[in-house]
């Protein structure tokens, strides 16, 4: 069922009735009808969490009398929060462009592996904007998973047919079609920055083709300055013209979800975004492989599930872009309308040398109005400007309207098809977004002023600077910051002597007295106080518990890095007892200790166990040593196998001496003659025996495993000697019998 994440009891909805949206653009959306009588209703506001699988947004709630349409969109307000003035990826592959964006915690599942490197520039971008631009220019999709915070990439283009179709004798309950080959061509000249040509490393063709769909030479032409690369813009010429060489048909179908209500026997015919599905379409004689580029999900009701199939990927973000492009670009077609409309209606004024006026009057036969007219009747008129006491009103439709301009005097209300402003005086503004300054209309400055002309705040691309006035619930005093409740005060290097280069965060106790929990000199140095806290409670943490932290607090310090084979973390802390302790570890063990008493210890490979590899005790001695216990051994036996001693047989002991660059002058055994093992000699007469280095050579001989494998030698000569002896003793007494 739903969940509701309000803050407070996160109640359950019992609503199973509806359906998820999984959408090409990876913004996911969940609908739901609720009755307004539920008593959950009344906490369902715009932007609460609606959990199901994953958390959703409230974008839309549309109440009726006696249930409302509650609208949802996936969560991913992280790639909502930062803004990039100017960017730019500097020619990068998608991954490494959207790695250089994404929220903290979050990781890149990369299924699409693409290579090839591509420009982007953007102005005033989010992540989720730059994101959605990398979907178009390097045409792949982008799937979120808000719970494990990982951002997949998929290429559509990789898809294949994996079997499953459509048809009505099956699975099709409806279907409605739409098809359009406004865009078709099957001729593609395409050119970059500086009229960048693929001829050179095309066959001296500007072009490319493809005549899978028709063998009509349909010619187009593509322009896309961010192109400096060759190969880069030949790629995408050929990806372009794919899409345009075939009609763009879309079906929108109401499916049985066999796949989900009889897995066992229709299991592959199993539908997801993305897939390519084989659609059978009897009326119009075609049977064409078509992309599943939205799925509409009921997750309890699987037999309502509808899919959309397309030729065609969608690609919302492009037809917007074009659009703005249109309207920013002073050389689009929409910009010459607009400036020929301003052009013709300002000719229209300057040069008007003539009209009709008409005194209006209400039913006593009193003046109530002027109506200015294009003709001498208002029955005949189709321009009239009207204007009383009341307001104004133009109408181009005659005198009984529809009128597309209206001002009202009482209300102060203007409304229009069009606004032209150079300066613009306003009480409110209600409703939309205000932008200010843009590509075109360089930086944008929003100031404020109190009644006396005195300017107290500013927005700009130098910040938000204020002088006084509030900022939520916080009073700007000159440069320091005092909250409503008098409780909390924020010193910005303007406080006191002693605070004057600080940034001081002052609080204030129940009992009057004031504490400093943190401050920061214009030196560097860093203050936080614990006050009032428990020594557990750490002081400081910098970093976070998913990509490794550091930690201080009133009992010690401790370093965290999890990778890719888990947590590994140094910790240095102490007691009041006196004793201060450095531990080392991983995978949750410790395998590393060093005591304030001097003592050493290391239990590397050992988990679960108390007793170290090497200890070093307090007096100096040094102790190799390991559990020998039968807790922690298993498959016991006296039967040695591979392990036959009598191997060591074969092991030379040799002399030896060490090497002049092995150990300094001033070691003991520097110059020394020994007598030993060589540990290639061991490797090659009794390998478990063997350690080696990191880099898999041998380096030296294990104790633990050679003196157990003398001793079960010297058992043997003892049973040996014990037969021998035996055997004498019954010759002797036989020759003497």
């Amino acid at each position: 069922m739903l969940k509701l994440l309000n803050g407070q009891d996160n109640p359950v909805l019992n609503i199973d009735n509806f359906y998820i949206d999984e959408l090409w653009s990876g913004l996911d959306e969940l609908v739901f009808d609720i009755p307004i009588t539920d008593p959950a209703y009344k906490s369902i506001l715009e932007e609460a969490v609606v959990e199901y699988e994953q958390p959703y947004l409230v974008k839309a709630i549309d109440g009726g009398s006696s249930t409302a349409k509650v609208k949802c969109q996936l969560n991913v307000d992280a790639f909502r929060e930062a803004m990039y003035l100017s960017y730019t990826n500097e020619s990068d592959t998608v991954a490494g462009t959207i790695e250089k964006v994404l929220p903290a915690g979050w990781m890149i599942i990369d299924h699409a592996h693409i290579t090839s490197r591509r420009t982007i520039e953007l102005e005033a971008a989010t992540p989720l904007e730059i994101i959605q631009e990398c979907e178009d220019t390097y045409g792949i999709i982008v799937r979120y998973d808000v719970k494990a915070k990982q951002l997949h990439i998929w290429d559509p283009d990789s898809f294949s047919p994996i079997g499953a179709f459509a048809s009505r004798d099956l699975n099709l309950k409806e279907v409605n079609y739409k098809g359009k080959s406004s865009d078709f061509a099957t001729r593609l000249y395409g050119y970059g920055k500086d009229d960048l040509s693929v001829a050179s490393i095309n066959g001296g063709k500007p072009y490319v083709e493809n005549f899978t769909y028709s063998d009509k030479v349909i010619s187009a032409y593509w322009k896309d300055e961010r192109y400096t690369v060759q190969e880069n813009l030949l790629a995408d010429m050929k990806r372009k013209l794919k899409e345009m060489s075939v009609p763009s048909v879309s079906y929108s179908c109401s499916v049985l979800d066999l796949a989900k209500t009889n897995p066992e026997l229709y299991g592959h015919q199993n539908f997801e975004l993305m897939q390519v599905v084989k659609l059978v379409d009897d009326i119009k004689g075609q049977c064409l492989n078509h992309q599943v580029v939205q799925y509409r999900r009921y997750p309890f009701y699987p037999e309502k599930n509808e899919i959309t199939l397309s030729t065609v990927a969608p690609s919302i973000q492009t037809s917007v872009k074009n659009l703005q492009s249109q309207i920013e670009k002073p050389s689009s077609t929409f910009r010459q309308i607009m400036q020929a409309i301003i052009d013709n209606t300002a000719a229209s004024i300057a040069g008007f040398d003539g009209g009709n006026m008409l005194i209006t009057q209400n039913t006593e036969g009193k003046p109530n109005g002027i109506m200015i007219m294009d003709t001498d009747s208002k029955e005949t008129a189709k321009k009239v400007l009207w204007f009383n006491l009341n307001g104004m009103a133009y109408s181009k439709n005659g005198a009984n309207g529809p009128f597309s301009s209206v001002w009202s005097f009482e209300q102060g209300g203007f409304i229009a098809d069009w606004i032209v402003a150079g300066s613009l005086l306003a009480d409110r503004i209600h409703g939309g977004t205000l932008s200010l300054g843009g590509k075109n209309n360089g930086d944008g400055v929003c100031k404020i002023y109190d009644s006396n002309g005195a300017e107290v705040g500013s927005f700009s691309l130098d910040g938000i600077r204020a002088t006084k006035g509030k900022i939520g619930g916080w009073t700007v005093e000159q440069n320091d910051i005092v909250n409503d409740t008098n409780a909390y005060k924020v010193y910005l290097g303007n406080g006191t002597n002693e605070n004057k280069d600080f940034i001081v965060l002052e609080l204030k106790k129940s009992d009057g007295s004031k504490v400093y929990p943190f401050w920061l000199r214009a030196s560097g140095q860093l203050g936080i106080n614990l006050v009032d806290q428990s020594s557990s409670v750490p002081a400081i943490t910098i970093g976070n518990s998913d990509g490794g932290y550091m930690q201080m607090g009133a009992d010690g310090f401790e370093v965290h890095f999890n990778g890719d084979s888990g947590d590994h973390y140094a910790k240095m802390y102490y007691s009041k007892d006196g004793w201060a302790r450095l531990t080392l570890g991983s995978y949750g063990e410790e395998k590393a200790r060093i005591d304030s008493d001097g003592m050493i210890q290391t239990r590397y490979g050992k988990k679960g166990s108390a007793t170290p590899n090497v200890h070093i005790n307090s007096a100096g001695t040094i102790l190799e040593c390991g559990s020998s216990s039968r807790r922690y051994k298993h498959d016991e036996s006296t039967d040695l196998g591979e392990l036959d001693p009598r191997k060591l047989y074969k092991l030379p002991v040799k002399t030896y001496k060490y090497n002049d660059d092995y150990l300094s002058e001033d070691d003991p055994r520097h110059g020394q003659t020994f007598i030993g093992f060589i540990a290639e000699d061991v490797q090659s007469a009794y390998e478990p025996a063997v350690d080696y280095d990191d880099d898999g050579k041998p380096e030296s001989w294990n104790s633990r495993v050679i003196v157990p494998a003398l001793l079960k030698l010297v058992q043997e000569q003892n049973e040996r000697l014990k037969e021998l002896e035996e055997w004498k003793n019954e010759i002797i007494s036989a020759n003497h019998g």
